[in-house]
């Protein structure tokens, strides 16, 4: 199977190309792909963010792991929430990267998937890394708890959450290692964390040094600059 756009797919249906020349399109294809990109376009005020079974709100940095934030939000000038990944993994090869709901995919994944809703990005990689980021909107408290734990939908009312509220879930596996961000809970350094609700802290996860996370509250949504490999700075 090859894709084509439609300009030689009417001269391939015609006969134009010999199946040795269709080959050759496809090779050359490959070799000059550019990387696939996207965006998210959920731009929220507030979001609540679902990472591995728990709730996060008003918390810039969800997962920060040797000094570098791995999963974090930062604010643009119209204090709009944008979400940052920057994909662990022990194989060394590149791995897939947001910044500012931006994604791009890195390496060579297994499978990717991102339908056309602009909701969902799913990619897996062979050796068992994977990587989901969903939106979706929350209509009421009762949908949420429909969802989520009804203990976690309460603790946000009592902390004065309202509904409708947007959430992105965010699933994350490191192939070959403990960390795993999974559907029902975190499992971090052996530690498993699941139903838990966290606000208005400057971290929720931090495993190794924290040198570089700002103690100043005023400063928790520190702008996280990306280096030239795409990752955060040492």
């Amino acid at each position: 199977m090859i894709a084509l756009c439609q300009e030689h797919h009417d001269k391939a249906d015609a006969g134009a190309f010999t199946q040795d020349q269709l080959r050759e399109l496809k090779q050359q294809g490959a070799s000059q792909s550019e990387d696939v990109r996207g965006r998210f376009d959920w731009l929220r005020r507030n979001l609540l963010a679902v990472v591995g079974g728990n709730m996060h709100y008003d918390t810039p940095i969800i997962f920060h792991f040797d000094n570098q934030p791995i999963i974090w939000f930062t604010r643009d000038e119209d204090r709009y929430m944008m979400l940052n990944i920057a994909m662990l993994s022990t194989s060394g090869e590149p791995r897939m990267q947001m910044r500012d709901n931006f994604w791009l995919q890195r390496g060579a994944p297994l499978d990717l998937e991102s339908p056309p809703n602009g909701k969902l990005l799913r990619v897996k990689y062979h050796n068992g890394d994977f990587l989901e980021v969903k939106f979706l909107k929350l209509d009421s408290a009762s949908s949420a708890a429909s969802r989520y734990s009804e203990w976690q939908v309460a603790q946000l009312v009592q902390s004065g959450i309202n509904f409708p509220i947007t959430a992105v879930e965010v699933h994350n596996r490191v192939a070959g290692t403990d960390i795993e961000i999974g559907p029902r809970g975190s499992s971090l350094g052996g530690v498993m964390v699941t139903g838990s609700v966290f606000g208005s802290s400057r971290a929720a996860f931090v495993v190794g040094p924290d040198n570089n996370i700002p103690s100043d509250p005023a400063d928790r949504w520190r702008y996280y600059p990306l280096n030239s490999a795409g990752l955060p700075p040492a």
